[in-house]
């Protein structure tokens, strides 16, 4: 193989693993906070609406379409310029590429934040 697809590869990779392991972790945490509310439950103490809220403390979706947009754009910005610093050849264009698909998904993830109508 050579040294470029070897290095693409490697990079791919690692970017999924990176990601697998963040869902398996956000993962786990849901199982063990279900797991406590049982045992509290079992146990016999009070579970009030207040505790259930503090537990499901996540942010609204309006938030979290906007910060992965610009999470998104960014990275791909970032890839295009990176692009450019790399020497002219191959693995250039193929960078500039890959930058169009985060890209452009980060610009759907603003678009989706600007035009739908949240509840919250």
């Amino acid at each position: 193989m050579q040294t470029e697809v070897v290095i693409m590869m490697v990079l791919m990779l690692s970017v999924a693993s990176i990601i697998l392991v963040f869902l398996m972790n956000r993962y786990k945490l849901k199982v063990k906070t279900h797991e406590l509310l049982e045992k509290s439950i079992d146990k016999g103490i009070d579970v009030t609406p207040e505790l259930l809220e503090k537990l499901n403390n996540e942010k609204s979706p309006r938030f979290k379409d906007l910060r992965r947009g610009i999470i998104m754009s960014m990275l791909g910005a970032a890839v295009f310029c990176f692009s450019y610093v790399i020497p002219e050849d191959d693995t250039a264009q193929v960078f500039r590429g890959l930058a169009i698909l985060p890209f452009f998904i980060g610009l759907g993830f603003l678009l989706v934040w600007k035009i739908n109508k949240y509840e919250d």
